[in-house]
C-alpha cells in the first residue's frame, strides 16, 4: 500500500519519465478539446419563386457538432413565404464512433497521466526504488510501462479512425455537393451565397492524436529503464546475499596461502 512520502519529489519532472507525463497530459487536452469544442456551419440562400412570380429570399443554415451524429438545418421564412415546408429538421451524418472513440482515448489518457504523475511526485519510495532490483511486477513502473504500450496502440487505432471520419465528415458537409441535393435548388428555385465550413481544429485534433502516438511511444525506452528487465539495480548482491558477501569477505586471498 502506498504511503504519502513526506517531502513531494518534484525532481522527478527534471527527469525524462516526469517531463514527458506532463507533455503527454496536455496535448491528451488539445486533441479531445478541439474535438469537442468544434462548431461547423455552412449555408447558402435560396430565390423562390411564387406563383405570381414574386421572388422571395430564404437563408439555409446547417450547424453540426460534436458528436457528428446530426446536422441541425435551419430555414428563414420570411413574411410566412416557403420554399421549404419546416422551418428546422436534422440530417444524418453517423461519425458518431470515430469522434466519440478519439474523445474517450485523450479523455483516459489526461486522467491516466495526471494519476501517474501524482504517485511520482507524492507516493514513489525514492530511496527504496533506487536500491532495489525487484521492485515486483505490480510496481508503477511496470505498470505505467504496460499502459503506455497501451495508449501507443490506442492513439494509433484513434487517430487513424477519426482521420477517416473526418474525411467522411467534410465530404458530408460539402456545401457545394449539399446544394446540389437540396430540393430548395431544384428549378425555379436557384441557390447562391455559398459559404463552407472550416475544419481547422478538426484538421489540428487528428494531428494532435497522432503525435500523442509519438511521444507515448517515445516514452516508452524511458519507462523500460525503471522496469526489472533492463539492468537490474544491485542484480549480484541481490542473487548472492548476505550470506554471500560475508563467506566472499572471509576468504583469504590466493597470496597468503
Amino acid at each position: 500500500m502506498p504511503t504519502l512520502n513526506s517531502k513531494p519529489n518534484f525532481n522527478i519532472f527534471k527527469e525524462p519519465r516526469g517531463f514527458i507525463k506532463v507533455i503527454e497530459l496536455f496535448i491528451a487536452i488539445f486533441a479531445f478539446a478541439t474535438t469537442v469544442g468544434y462548431r461547423g456551419n455552412y449555408g447558402y440562400n435560396a430565390l423562390c419563386t411564387d406563383k405570381t412570380n414574386k421572388t422571395v429570399t430564404q437563408h439555409v443554415s446547417v450547424d453540426f457538432s460534436y458528436t457528428f451524429d446530426e446536422a441541425r438545418v435551419y430555414v428563414d421564412q420570411p413574411n410566412g413565404f416557403k420554399c421549404v415546408n419546416v422551418s428546422q429538421y436534422t440530417q444524418p451524418l453517423n461519425y458518431k464512433s470515430e469522434s466519440e472513440y478519439f474523445v474517450f482515448v485523450g479523455t483516459t489518457c489526461f486522467l491516466y497521466a495526471i494519476g501517474a504523475a501524482l504517485y511520482y511526485t507524492f507516493f514513489e519510495d525514492q530511496v527504496k526504488d533506487s536500491t532495489s532490483t525487484d521492485i515486483g511486477i505490480c510496481s508503477l513502473p511496470v505498470v505505467d510501462f504496460a499502459v503506455s504500450v497501451l495508449y501507443v496502440i490506442f492513439w494509433f487505432t484513434a487517430s487513424i479512425a477519426w482521420a477517416a471520419g473526418l474525411s467522411g465528415l467534410k465530404n458530408a458537409t460539402q456545401v457545394g455537393v449539399n446544394v446540389a441535393l437540396s430540393t430548395n435548388c431544384r428549378t425555379p428555385n436557384v441557390c447562391n451565397n455559398l459559404t463552407g465550413a472550416t475544419f481547422a481544429a478538426l484538421n489540428v485534433s487528428v494531428l494532435l492524436g497522432f503525435l500523442n502516438c509519438v511521444v507515448w511511444a517515445f516514452n516508452l525506452w524511458f519507462l523500460f529503464k525503471e522496469t526489472p528487465w533492463h539492468s537490474p539495480r544491485r542484480a549480484a548482491n541481490s542473487m548472492a546475499g548476505p550470506d554471500a558477501e560475508a563467506v566472499t569477505q572471509e576468504t583469504p586471498p590466493a597470496s597468503a596461502i
